[in-house]
């Protein structure tokens, strides 16, 4: 673990030239051409109309889409793109800016908290593994809810590394964990709270800090703090409309979790495509990244490897990102960007783990990782330049649910992209 007082030696140009360079390439990804293609699908025009409804009605409690309570999702992301709309208009770029400017304040985030922990080449190195996979680009580009949920999911997970377990420690960013959780239940419900806790949980358990924690963790007042802030809103929405609210909101929890809803299952498989394809291009070193660090679980239980330190960091990000991942295989309700909060964690653990290659040999076992560099990224090629043939044959198909496809064309961009990907 680099220490933090050499880190903030560093000039302090370096951190100004990595972070200027991260927004610049940021903003060329998430923002440029963002309106050139019409709102895509159901949820797009759901959130986005939900949040024009709520600005043209005035009624910022109790959520609507064509005039009716919306339940499935609370008020936190509405709040915030009604407000862009009635600052800069009603319109496709404005209804997904939030969803843009919630991948940028990531980026940065990711960045200032590997720059604390493991210097700036490391901090520079996973957050632009965070920012070029194809899954970060694609949902930062959409109006849906999990861009926020990403953010303050990751800002709490930051937030209790920091306060509680780096062993340069301030209890301070402690209330950046519970402060996340409440705004994260604002964004999209109780797996704002559940998400970090995916790490969190493992990992006091593992190294067996629970008694420390309780002790300080400061949980009293932080939970507490946590629910005056996220269950407002929630008890004003259940006086309002009583039952029927309660119906929605647990059929939109727990019922996702138990049942497929509209149409979205899948096997329990579901996430190993989803991975490989949205992570690319650093999908394939993803498990000997887990792999490496995981497999000394032993010596943190033991206590001979000390969970304050760089190793710590990695086991808490390793039991982070297999926490989300096996949470969402197991349930019934199954859609790719479920997977998104793993990412920064992810990103972290292939950073780390190109850095150590980088530094020694090509570390013992990465030999499957390599291959599944090499098969996943010729397949995702092939899968490239097969796209203008294909969309030729399904884009009538397509335009019946989704109209802007009748106007799109996709050229020959991806046919290019797929002969680039398979000489790299």
């Amino acid at each position: 673990m680099t220490d933090s007082s050499a880190v903030e030696s560093q000039p302090f140009s370096t951190r100004t030239l990595h972070l200027a360079f991260l927004l610049v390439c940021g903003c060329l990804l998430l923002l440029l051409g963002l309106a050139d293609v019409g709102l895509t699908d159901r949820d797009e025009g759901s959130n986005a109309g939900a949040a024009r409804e709520m600005l043209e009605t005035g009624d910022w409690i109790s959520p609507t889409l064509n005039y009716e309570p919306r339940y499935a999702k609370p008020a936190g992301t509405y709040w915030i793109t009604a407000g862009i709309y009635a600052l800069f208009g009603v319109n496709d770029f404005t209804a997904r800016l939030q969803s843009a400017a919630f991948g940028l304040a990531l980026l940065v985030l990711q960045y200032l908290f590997l720059h604390r922990l493991l210097g700036p080449a490391l901090a520079f190195c996973g957050s632009l593994v965070l920012l070029l996979n194809v899954e970060f680009v694609g949902i930062h580009r959409m109006v849906l809810t999990d861009p926020a949920l990403v953010f303050f999911t990751t800002l709490a997970a930051y937030g209790f590394w920091l306060g509680f377990c780096d062993s340069h420690r301030n209890p301070r960013f402690l209330w950046m964990f519970y402060l996340g959780m409440a705004l994260g239940t604002l964004a999209k419900g109780p797996v704002g709270i559940l998400i970090p806790l995916l790490g969190v949980v493992p990992h006091l358990t593992l190294t067996r800090q629970w008694k420390r924690y309780f002790a300080e963790g400061r949980p009293l007042l932080g939970w507490t703090v946590c629910v005056l802030i996220a269950a407002p809103w929630y008890l004003v929405m259940l006086s309002i409309h009583g039952a029927d609210y309660v119906a929605a909101a647990q059929a939109n929890t727990t019922g996702r979790f138990a049942n497929p809803m509209e149409g979205h299952g899948g096997t329990l498989l579901f996430y190993v495509p989803v991975l490989l394809l949205g992570f690319f291009p650093w999908s394939g070193l993803l498990p000997a990244a887990l792999w490496q660090t995981l497999k000394e679980w032993k010596s943190f239980r033991t206590g001979t490897t000390d969970p304050r330190g760089e190793d710590g960091l990695l086991l808490f990000c390793a039991l982070w990102v297999s926490g989300i991942f096996l949470f969402f295989t197991i349930s019934a309700t199954r859609l790719p960007h479920y997977v998104l909060p793993l990412y920064p964690p992810a990103a972290l653990l292939v950073a780390v783990l190109w850095s150590r290659f980088l530094k020694n040999a090509w570390p013992a076992g990465l030999t499957v990782s390599k291959r599944i560099v090499l098969v996943t990224g010729y397949l995702f090629s092939i899968a490239l330049g097969s796209v203008p043939l294909i969309y030729a044959n399904v884009r009538d198909q397509i335009a019946v649910d989704f109209p802007a496809a009748a106007k799109i064309g996709v050229g020959v961009t991806p046919i290019v992209l797929g002969v680039l990907v398979f000489l790299g």
